[in-house]
């Protein structure tokens, strides 16, 4: 580039001898100036810009044992690039063109959601939900907008699809006796992370629509439909933007993928024994025979959550599973006495009879009663009221923090006995509705935030991670930051605490490597005084309202 600046110089100074394109040299001076200014600060941004991309998977989910090719979505600098997932049971290979990748799952992975990383040497990306369910799965086949254009599906599939363009509205052809069961859900934005807000219909032959849903787990539309008549039925899929805009139609892109799940039985797995620690006792499902059970944890934020699922249920369950606390699926409801320390999880028809239970407390006992549903994958809005033995409320409450399910604290003065009320706010009637209660003794909380998902430092120079500390109150006293987990080579030094504030603070610890290295970090907060972690830090995974464990950095 230099010699070719040189060589306009010298034709452009031939120029200026001559007076009357004289300009012609100013305006070749000052461009020059800028001109080289623009290229370098443009080849600056290319050289910032050049990380790895990962926008998420098509398909976006498989069965065990299975191959698949997969679409990878996003942008790759470097290809073929390697490939981190959070549990053991997948492997990623890329293909020969980029972002073409033939994922291997092992007979024996866990089901439910794995998460997933594209990195190379300068950085990674974010991590990515990849579902791993049973049972067969086809892919979506277009041109299917039309009911002339239905695709045709057994009575058991799993379609994994895209709405790809806006305006796109997949149909699907089904056929069902007189009175069976059609059990339909689509997993998109609540555990891929899809940016959309679909609505599942199902229609007649002639496109009528006999039953519609909108939202159902989060934004994700759940239905049951018990046929009048035998014949051939449509299943209908279309979307509008998760986040509202000015937008007037239905929406469609690259990512708005889903897994539409249907089956002609009850649509969730029901646990007819005790859950306690780590047993399990076989699914039952609601009215029906027992079905094997594949039980499965997983560190999605909370270390000690669940997946349930069973060969021909619709999905799966993410159920939260803590040693300390029993879990008794029941189908019918009926009043019993809990103690701080267990929960009741009843199953069946909620509309009329709803959920009923007696706790007892002890005074100077800070409690907690909380009540799932969603979190439990089913689509109610729980309502938990709270009253005294005579009857009296003492406290109503619907959605808190921005989630449907509820809970309440507080801190008991004297020795009573309260009863738990519990009951959908629509009053909707599922086969497979499922409510869980849960009562706690609140311990001191603490939590730690990363600022950021991934990190990228130089090998021989320190970095400084920047995470968030906070408590349920001030408190003072003495804690440490420890780095648990890291990549090969990186040493941190701990950060000391003496004061956790109820506001949060934002603390550093500073990592170092003398060689370059790749791979996931865990961060734990700890106390001189107990040999095990108070809690480690959590990051918050854009788009899919999840928190894991593991952030990564990259020492270059």
């Amino acid at each position: 580039m230099k010699r070719h600046l040189e060589m306009l110089d010298q034709f452009y100074s031939c120029l200026s001898e001559f007076k009357p394109l004289a300009g012609i040299h100013r305006f070749w001076s000052v461009w020059k100036c800028w001109g080289v200014a623009v290229f370098f600060l443009f080849a600056a941004g290319r050289l910032c810009s050049a990380e790895t991309v990962l926008n998420g998977f098509f398909p976006a989910g498989a069965s065990p044992g299975k191959t698949v090719k997969v679409k990878a979505e996003g942008s790759f600098e470097t290809w073929p690039c390697r490939w981190w997932v959070d549990r053991p049971g997948i492997s990623i290979q890329c293909g020969e063109t980029k972002g073409e990748v033939v994922l291997t799952l092992d007979p024996k992975v866990g089901y439910g959601r794995h998460w997933v990383r594209a990195y190379d040497a300068s950085g990674a990306s974010k991590l990515i939900p990849f579902l791993v369910c049973g049972g067969e799965s086809i892919l979506e086949k277009e041109p299917n907008d039309h009911p002339d254009d239905a695709q045709s599906l057994t009575n058991i599939s799993t379609v994994d699809g895209r709405l790809g363009k806006s305006g796109d509205v997949d149909c699907y052809r089904i056929e069902l006796d007189e009175g069976g069961l059609l059990s339909a859900r689509v997993d998109a934005n609540r555990w891929l992370g899809s940016p959309i807000d679909l609505v599942l219909q199902v229609c007649d032959e002639r496109g009528r629509v006999l039953r519609h849903q909108d939202d159902g787990v989060g934004l994700d539309p759940v239905i049951e439909y018990r046929a009048s008549k035998a014949g051939v039925y449509m299943i209908r899929v279309f979307g509008f933007p998760a986040t509202p805009n000015s937008t007037i139609g239905f929406s469609g892109g690259e990512r708005m993928v889903y897994r539409l799940t249907l089956s002609t039985g009850a649509s969730e797995p029901r646990l007819s024994s005790t859950i306690l620690g780590r047993s399990l006792g076989p699914v039952k499902w609601f009215e029906q025979e027992e079905l094997p059970v594949s039980f499965e944890y997983v560190h999605e934020g909370n270390p000690q959550n669940a997946v349930v699922w069973s060969p021909g249920a619709t999905g799966w369950n993410n159920v939260p599973c803590p040693d300390s606390i029993s879990f008794h699926f029941n189908s019918t409801a009926q009043t019993e006495t809990l103690f701080p320390g267990q929960a009741i999880t009843k199953s069946g028809p909620g509309k009329k009879e709803g959920l009923r239970q007696n706790v007892v407390f002890n005074e100077g006992e800070h409690a907690r009663v909380r009540v799932l549903a969603q979190t439990l994958g089913q689509p109610l809005d729980p309502v938990l009221r709270v009253l005294n033995a005579a009857g009296e409320t003492v406290a109503t409450v619907d959605d808190v923090d921005g989630s449907r399910d509820a809970y309440y604290d507080w801190k008991e003065k004297a020795d009573r006995q309260l009863i738990i009320e519990v009951h959908d706010r629509f009053d909707r009637e599922l086969s497979h509705t499922c409510f869980a209660i849960s009562v706690e003794r609140i311990k001191p909380v603490f939590e730690v935030k990363w600022s950021q998902e991934v990190w990228v430092g130089e090998k021989g120079q320190s970095t400084e991670l920047s995470l968030n500390v906070k408590s349920d109150q001030d408190r003072e006293g003495d804690w440490e930051l420890v780095l648990l987990e890291a990549p090969d080579g990186v040493e941190a030094t701990p950060t000391a605490l003496k004061q956790i504030k109820k506001a949060g603070e934002d603390v550093k610890l500073i990592v170092m490597s003398d060689v370059p290295s790749s791979g996931p970090m865990k961060v734990a907060l700890i106390s001189k005084n107990e040999p095990q972690p108070i809690t480690v830090a959590l990051i918050r995974l854009e788009g899919v309202n999840v928190d894991h464990r593991l952030s990564w950095l990259t020492t270059k």
